[in-house]
């Protein structure tokens, strides 16, 4: 997905790799530094729940304010791991 993600103007890069399994896959985020350059700055944190996936398919996907910043998959919002330490979160209940 390219898209200004973070609202500074210019475009972020999130790179979604599935690795095959329903719902296991990697996501790193990639912004401009000052002079142009891309830089790997953070990766999507823990647990895939279901419709996930899917929904960063259909680029419903943005980055919301907190004391970093966190991401809004569909409703959902989920931390992303600025630190390579994954950050663990509880799924939603399925009705």
């Amino acid at each position: 997905m390219v898209s200004d993600l973070d609202g500074d103007g210019k475009d972020d890069v999130l790179l979604l790799s599935e690795t095959g399994k329903q719902l296991s896959y990697a996501a790193y985020l990639y912004q401009q530094s000052q002079d142009g350059r891309w830089e790997y700055t953070a990766s999507l944190g823990y647990p895939h729940c279901d419709g996930d996936l899917e929904a960063l398919r259909a680029g419903h996907f943005s980055l919301v304010p907190s004391s970093k910043r966190d991401a809004m998959i569909d409703s959902r919002r989920l931390t992303m791991n600025w630190n390579r330490t994954p950050a663990f979160e509880n799924c939603p209940k399925s009705p």
